[in-house]
């Protein structure tokens, strides 16, 4: 688990079966078993049951921090709807 760690997320009832609800700044981390890199091919299914209009922030993302360019990938939840972000960024000298 990840970000607020006093509100770990909660069973309930999920589409099919239990789902979690997480609240606040609640996240999850996967394990590295599930890091794909960029030449391995993946696909990401979720079912997101928003709790009022107007939520927004991240679904999921795999993303390095600021000193690597932030290079990856993340999918957003606007007002409008989704947002998907995929950033490669090459710095000089790496560019293969």
């Amino acid at each position: 688990m990840s970000g607020d760690r006093d509100r770990k997320p909660r069973v309930v009832a999920g589409k099919k079966e239990k789902g979690r609800q997480f609240i606040g700044d609640a996240g999850f981390e996967l394990s590295r078993e599930v890091d794909f890199d960029r030449h391995q091919p993946f696909s990401v299914s979720t079912w997101v049951n928003l709790q009022k209009d107007g939520e927004k922030g991240t679904i999921f993302a795999k993303c390095n921090g600021e000193f690597e360019g932030y290079r990856g990938y993340r999918v957003l939840l606007n007002p409008d709807g989704l947002t998907l972000r995929v950033v490669q960024l090459c710095l000089a000298g790496q560019c293969h």
